[in-house]
């Protein structure tokens, strides 16, 4: 097919397809569909969506529906949409605003820049967000999600300007390893026993349901354990930690800590500086640690420990312990 001749369509003898003209092009096997938009006033043909069972290169914004097989996809420098099926799919370098959904099978997705959909799908699925506000959905399976950058081991290569805009992450219902990096994220661990690590920013984490691992990083973060027995680090900065339902094990870290154990029976350590505990519900054991720290039990019997000369505690309601004595 040729318009004006600034632009060709071709097929090969081996299923391929080559779409060439003005800085567009795909390549692509076993390509099993083609849509293209035939403009007036002889303005020649725009290559709009191509379904196949392989391997695609496309610019510029493009629909692409991977088909049958493991499929490998590099996007353009656009708005890219990408959509998987049952088997593998890997997509290399996007740009601006790309929408990127993979069905069944392992998936390795990289949003690159722009403020990216991704959504992984069943599977074991490993995505990165790149730059950009992302929102990236785990779906199905045992994922490993990376809100920006990723971690050093990573055959990746990012911009290494921070993303102040941060990502929204959703780990989906299996055990997840869900990274936040870069910039504010909003992170979700959903169901499963997940583990969330996060960078040295102000991020909100939610454990959700089951057994969550958090490290909440060197930043100003809010994290809310949620059900489950949850093990939360807030490591560096002045955190706020809600452990809410569940037999929780809290250590604060450094900074000027809040920290609510929530209902059931928490062990919570405040960590180096001055920190704010309420054990709430729960025969609870908190520990205040270096700095002024106040200590408040709630209700039921607790144990508090910390020092005579710099704390302040409140045992609360129930038979409490101060520093192994009663209270």
């Amino acid at each position: 097919m040729y318009a004006d001749g600034a632009k060709s369509l071709k097929v090969t003898d081996h299923g391929n397809v080559i779409f060439d003209g003005q800085a567009h092009s795909v390549a692509s096997s076993d390509v099993t569909a083609i849509s293209i938009d035939v403009k007036e006033g002889g303005d020649g043909v725009d290559l709009r969506d191509v379904t196949g069972d392989n391997g695609f290169i496309m610019s510029p914004p493009s629909t692409v529906i991977a088909g049958r097989g493991a499929d490998w996809i590099m996007g353009s420098e656009f708005a890219d949409t990408v959509w998987g099926d049952a088997d593998g799919v890997t997509t290399g370098y996007v740009g601006e605003s790309d929408l990127i959904s993979t069905g069944l099978g392992d998936d390795y997705i990289y949003g690159a820049g722009g403020n990216d959909d991704l959504a992984g799908g069943s599977g074991g699925d490993r995505i990165y967000g790149g730059g950009g506000k992302d929102v990236i959905n785990g779906d199905e399976g045992e994922d490993q999600l990376y809100g920006n950058g990723g971690d050093s081991s990573a055959s990746v290569t990012v911009d290494a300007l921070p993303n102040m805009l941060g990502d929204t992450i959703n780990g989906g219902p299996d055990m997840d390893t869900i990274y936040g990096s870069q910039g504010k994220n909003i992170i979700h661990g959903n169901d499963g026993m997940d583990y969330i690590g996060c960078d040295a920013w102000a991020d909100t984490i939610y454990g959700d349901e089951e057994i969550d691992t958090i490290y909440a990083g060197g930043g100003n973060d809010y994290v809310y354990g949620n059900a489950g027995d949850d093990v939360i680090f807030g490591q560096g900065g002045h955190d706020q930690i809600w452990g809410e339902t569940g037999e929780d094990t809290i250590l604060g870290g450094d900074g000027e800590d809040i920290i609510r154990g929530g209902a059931h029976d928490d062990w919570i350590e405040g960590g180096d500086d001055g920190d704010t505990i309420y054990g709430e519900a729960g025969n609870d054991e908190i520990w205040g640690d270096a700095g002024l720290d106040f200590l408040y039990g709630g209700d039921d019997n607790d144990w508090l420990y910390g020092t005579d000369t710099v704390d302040t505690h409140d045992g609360g309601t129930g038979f409490d312990y101060w520093n192994g004595q009663p209270d």
